[in-house]
């Protein structure tokens, strides 16, 4: 996989999102915007990650959206991945599942 796919944010949520079937225009505006704030900043909050009030009040409203489903949202980044990973000779899909409990340190 081409790393330099993601130094350019813009483009890379566009290939995700601009083409989805979300029966508005606006709404796949709306969600390569968030798509590019999210892959942005990964590991802060919503309203961090956006960075106005303007952009979070749109990013709620999208998922807020009663055919907006995480399937729904996810569905054309999935098949992007496929397609991704069938050029490939490896693949690492790493994730981490550990959890940590502090609560005896009341």
């Amino acid at each position: 996989m081409d790393i330099q796919k993601f130094q350019n944010l813009q483009k890379w949520s566009e290939a995700q999102w601009s083409s989805s079937n979300f029966n508005d225009k606006r709404r796949n505006k709306r969600a390569v915007k968030l798509g590019v704030s999210l892959m942005a900043n990964p590991g802060k909050s919503l309203p961090q990650q956006t960075q106005s009030w303007k952009d979070l009040k749109a990013a709620y409203r999208l998922l807020n959206e009663k055919d907006i489903t995480y399937e729904k949202l996810e569905e054309h980044h999935w098949e992007n991945v496929i397609v991704e990973v069938k050029n490939e000779n490896v693949v690492l899909f790493i994730q981490d599942t550990s959890e940590v409990d502090y609560t005896f340190h009341n």
